[in-house]
């Protein structure tokens, strides 16, 4: 009986550090396919956001292009909002983790979608101090 209980313990202890670890699996610093802009996603409440902390365009460093990212287990992120500045419009995006180390960025504007792969990296923010 002790055995089943700590056993039982155990499984649930494993199970809460894995699902925290998932839904956090996206915190850091990522870059985009030509690497021509940094994004450090960081945890705004129940959901997660970007902010660009490097990029090609001076003006866009510390903007938001994504927000209202929510975790939605399995290694997704769903429901969020990306402004595209070409367009001057905000878009529906989501997010899936591949690795640790990469994930697929989609954004769907009515029946168009589109999809971007980015890589984590190493990046000290010169801001961050």
């Amino acid at each position: 009986m002790k055995t089943a209980i700590l056993i039982f313990i155990s499984s649930i202890t494993w199970l809460e550090a894995t699902a925290q670890s998932g839904s956090d699996g996206i915190l850091g610093y990522w870059t985009n396919p030509d690497q021509s802009q940094i994004l450090e996603f960081v945890q705004n409440g129940d959901t997660y956001e970007a902010i660009i902390r490097q990029s090609e365009k001076p003006e866009a460093i510390g903007k938001t292009p994504i927000t209202g990212l929510e975790y939605r287990g399995n290694s997704r992120y769903r429901d969020g909002q990306i402004y595209v500045p070409q367009r001057d419009m905000k878009a529906d995006c989501s997010i899936k983790l591949f690795s640790k180390d990469e994930f697929r960025l989609t954004v769907k504007v009515g029946m168009m979608s589109r999809k971007v792969d980015w890589t984590r990296v190493d990046f000290e923010n010169p801001s961050e101090g």
